[in-house]
């Protein structure tokens, strides 16, 4: 199965509240494009670092196989341009969530890479 951007009005955190209600779905989704061999993602890339936060914000990384991480640190999330291809909107979405769940680093990082200080 497929979720694709045009395909449902949801945001990046809704498609991921979404998914994670499906059992199956949520232990053997794809945000990767990489094709790394052994792993459904290769948690390096942009997109990979971008779905892991997600996953924190939410508070549902550790509930998911899709990713052997277990966590994300603000040195892996600072070394990507999150200013380019409109991604900033998805980082401002987890800005409350991941300040909910005392995620300071992580929003302190996302902050100054939006205002172009870090990345």
């Amino acid at each position: 199965m497929r979720i694709r951007r045009r395909d449902v009005a949801l945001s990046r955190l809704n498609k991921l509240k979404l998914i994670a209600k499906w059992g199956v779905a949520f232990q053997n989704f794809r945000a990767c494009l990489a094709n790394v061999k052994g792993r459904l993602n290769c948690g390096k890339c942009e997109k990979c670092v971008r779905t892991i936060t997600e996953l924190v914000a939410l508070g549902i990384l550790d509930k998911t196989k899709a990713f052997i991480e277990n966590d994300i640190s603000a040195d892996q999330l600072s070394i990507f341009n999150i200013n380019i291809r409109h991604r900033e909107p998805f980082y401002m979405e987890m800005l409350p969530l991941l300040k909910e769940r005392g995620q300071d680093d992580l929003v302190d990082t996302i902050c100054k890479m939006i205002e172009g200080k870090a990345g």
